[in-house]
């Protein structure tokens, strides 16, 4: 099977030191040791642009947080909110992540956190939960004809609109709750001092990826195994943000994302496309009171795929998902205590866009045994149809 590989590449100086203090005996019973020698520190650091490292913030209580600077240098291309937690050492990805076809798949990889089921955690946007409660562990077909396939998040956040990223992976504060396993809390972005606007277009094709493929070593009496052919697609991602101080203290971000991939088929004998669209907007508006911070965002994140069965005539059909969230928050710090005020709302859906009946076609076969269904040299006679969920 065909598997690219990508390696993050580590920018900056890291350093690391080493200091050890030894105190060797050798001598006769009865005798003293002699007095413990101290090592010379050794310092080890990585090559870098900038003389600056990205680090990873981690507390002893099993919190690892990402700032705006981590999440650009170590996140992917595909903008997936899933993709930068991979350098954390309690979150795992399934084998389907390193598979082909996520590189045209506009749905993030489920991720594991401390060896729980990925439906067991639980992501927040700006305090709201974007959790799916629509068959989160559904593993359905896509081209199924009698069901829905589901996902653990409800919106699939672009990261060009998180400023911040906490994983909690053990001893999850009590602020937290609903879920078995980990948390993922994003933060979207907030304007800086001055107006600053981004453009952001990235796209690539399957002729242009490097794939390396790993088999297993065949015995001496086997042939060695023929790798699967690579899939052809297209793939863009575009983002537009802006971000500007509105008076001497308030703040206004405006964001959009769009993530598009096409991918070629043969539908009897012609030539046809599944495609797939998320879309990402954000409007945030932030304004200091007093002590406390007031922020209101709006998060809007549809998906749309359009698919069809292959080998089967006028059977094309739309999977819509996603939703928004809306959030209000007040936050505040005084000493060593802090608060937050926070109303939220969320809404997502699942569904599934078809023609109103599937018809069965009855094919005659040359060997014995019961007809099989095919959609190829149809008979006169045709089954009762059988309806579909829309």
């Amino acid at each position: 099977m065909r598997r690219m590989r990508r390696l993050a590449l580590m920018r900056g100086a890291h350093c690391l030191r080493l200091a050890s203090l030894f105190a060797v005996c050798l001598a006769p019973l009865g005798s003293v040791c002699a007095e413990p020698s101290v090592l010379p520190t050794l310092l080890i650091t990585g090559p870098g642009d900038s003389g600056h490292g990205v680090d990873v913030a981690l507390d002893a209580t099993g919190q690892y947080s990402l700032d705006r600077r981590a999440l650009e240098h170590f996140g992917g291309p595909t903008g997936h909110l899933t993709d930068v937690l991979g350098i954390l050492p309690n979150v795992q990805f399934g084998e389907s992540a390193q598979e082909a076809e996520r590189l045209y798949d506009l749905r993030p990889a489920s991720i594991s956190i401390s060896g729980g089921r990925p439906y067991d955690n639980t992501f927040i946007l700006d305090g709201v939960s974007i959790d799916s409660r629509l068959d989160p562990a559904g593993n359905a077909h896509p081209t199924a004809v009698n069901d829905v396939p589901g996902h653990d998040q409800a919106l699939f956040v672009d990261l060009d609109l998180v400023e911040e990223i906490k994983v909690f992976d053990s001893n999850v504060p009590a602020a937290y709750s609903g879920f078995t396993g980990g948390v993922v809390d994003a933060r979207t972005r907030r304007a800086g001092l001055s107006p600053q606007t981004r453009l952001r277009y990235s796209t690539t094709r399957g002729d242009w990826v490097n794939y390396h493929v790993i088999t297993a070593r065949p015995s001496a009496y086997e042939p060695d195994p023929e790798p699967p052919a690579p899939p052809e697609f297209k793939r863009e991602r575009l983002g537009l943000s802006h971000s500007r101080p509105l008076g001497e203290a308030s703040s206004l971000v405006t964001s959009f994302n769009r993530s598009y991939s096409k991918t070629p088929d043969i539908l009897l004998g012609q030539s046809a496309h599944r495609t797939q669209e998320s879309y990402n907007a954000l409007v945030k508006y932030s304004l200091p009171v007093g002590p406390a911070y007031w922020d209101t965002s709006l998060a809007v994140a549809p998906f749309r795929s359009t698919n069809f069965i292959s080998n089967a005539k006028d059977s094309d059909f739309t999977l819509r998902g996603g939703g928004f969230t809306v959030s209000s928050a007040l936050e505040w710090e005084t000493g060593h205590h802090e608060g937050r005020l926070r109303l939220g709302l969320g809404m997502s859906e699942n569904s599934r866009r078809a023609p109103r009946h599937f018809y069965e076609w009855e094919t005659p076969q040359p060997q014995l045994g019961p007809p099989s269904r095919s959609c190829e040299q149809p008979r006169r006679r045709l089954r009762r149809p059988r309806q579909t969920p829309t």
